[in-house]
């Protein structure tokens, strides 16, 4: 996986703390599932660069809503590189990507 400045997870932490989600093993899928959601896409494929992974996807937002863009971050190494780059610099999604990260492990 590509090394991410410190500067860059911190950008990133932030921005997944306002506009991210992370959903835990418990969903449909029976794994976390995390992504981050934009009117514009820039931004995403900006945070897609910097990673070097995740898709951006456009789709239209519920009952006839605007056009909205998702960076999904699916793969389980995605996942992970991803929760212990922003972990450190998270604060309002940090109890969630704790949570992860011990699913992690837990599944060796």
């Amino acid at each position: 996986m590509k090394k991410i400045r410190p500067v860059d997870r911190a950008y990133i932490a932030g921005f997944f703390d306002g506009d991210g989600c992370i959903t835990g093993p418990d969903n449909k899928r029976g794994r976390p599932r995390i992504s981050m959601g934009q009117k514009e896409p820039e931004v995403l494929h900006r945070i897609q660069e910097i990673l070097g992974y995740g898709n951006v996807r456009s789709y239209t937002a519920p009952k006839g809503g605007d056009l909205q863009w998702r960076l999904d971050i699916a793969r389980e190494e995605w996942m992970q590189h991803f929760v212990d780059a922003v972990l450190p610099y998270s604060i309002v999604k940090r109890k969630k990507l704790r949570e992860a990260k011990r699913w992690f492990a837990e599944r060796g």
